[in-house]
């Protein structure tokens, strides 16, 4: 996913919480991709989120006169006090200067951390801005689902991110999912409609989905890589549909030193179904430079990470790996 990304740093001390502007423009039509990044130091050490019980709280406050309390941060890299806000719909789509308050707190204190203040300009769109569909993909895992019927093996999490995206994509590629017309079936008796008792317990087999999901698994991490952030585990699971088997991939990966480098490795009996190198890119922006990376999954079960020439690793970036194969 293409992602903005703003980083900032702050320093807990006596004498000023001021930040002031911190560089940082935004547009009402970066529905989903803003993010803010900023590390905070506490008397220009690097705070430890490990270390405190604090937890960091935003408020924000648009030039209209619209506020947003506590909206949702993320601790990306505790031990190196790093926190990420990803703009929330209602925010991004508040045009003009947005002042923001940080604060850290627990249940018996808080700490005022920084004022700074950022600006979102009105991107002129006429109308509500959608998400980009990869069609091709979504098509042929759209067709997988249909044809075998097999919606009910999917997970909730899975069935409540696509959900939405399959039925406006089907809706709108009604013609791409009618098959021929079928031979006139022969009428009921009685002209009633079908029951259930009307069918046979080996038709009734026949209607359920056939496949086997093994759930979400921990992605085992090589050569140092850690887990980017702590929402952001590394993990896999393998839903199989009769012949159609899909692996998906979640989470974020940190400490990243190379150009090129193997982050995680499957499960023999994951690698096993691997019949030839999957890959798929992703995209990120980081301190205004566009990051551009390959994921690559190799048949003896490497993921290995490549980034595009003109970019660069960061040790301390994080690194998106979500992604969808058929293999």
């Amino acid at each position: 996913m293409l992602q903005k990304l703003t980083d900032g740093a702050t320093n807990i001390n006596v004498s000023t919480a001021e930040n002031g502007f911190i560089g940082a423009n935004f547009y009402t039509e970066d529905d989903g991709s803003a993010y803010i990044r900023i590390t905070i130091r506490d008397n220009n050490e690097v705070l430890d989120f490990n270390k405190t019980d604090m937890t960091p709280r935003l408020d924000l406050f648009s030039s209209d006169g619209s506020i947003f309390t506590n909206e949702p941060l993320e601790i990306i890299l505790p031990e190196y006090g790093v926190i990420q806000y990803k703009f929330s719909d209602n925010v991004i789509k508040q045009a003009g200067k947005v002042d923001a308050k940080l604060f850290l707190a627990n249940e018996k204190d808080s700490v005022h951390v920084a004022n700074f203040y950022f600006t979102i300009t009105d991107s002129g769109m006429t109308g509500p801005i959608g998400k980009e569909i990869h069609v091709d993909s979504l098509q042929d895992l759209v067709k997988n689902v249909m044809k075998e019927n097999a919606i009910g093996l999917l997970d909730d999490d899975f069935k409540d991110k696509l959900e939405n995206d399959l039925k406006v994509y089907m809706e709108e590629n009604a013609d791409t999912f009618k098959g021929e017309q079928g031979i006139q079936g022969v009428p009921g008796k009685d002209g009633k409609p079908f029951t259930y008792n009307d069918f046979t317990q080996e038709q009734l087999d026949q209607l359920k989905a056939k496949g086997t999901d093994t759930g979400w698994q921990t992605l085992p991490l090589v050569n140092g890589i850690t887990q980017a952030g702590t929402l952001n585990k590394p993990m896999y699971k393998l839903i199989s549909i009769n012949d159609t088997e899909m692996l998906f991939i979640k989470g974020a990966v940190s400490s990243i030193n190379s150009k090129e480098m193997i982050f995680a490795k499957l499960p023999k009996n994951i690698s096993d179904k691997v019949k030839d190198y999957k890959q798929y890119t992703k995209a990120g922006v980081n301190s205004s430079q566009l990051i551009i990376y390959n994921v690559t999954i190799t048949q003896s079960g490497d993921l290995e990470i490549t980034f595009d020439p003109k970019s660069e690793a960061m040790p301390y970036g994080a690194y998106y790996i979500e992604g969808i194969v058929v293999l």
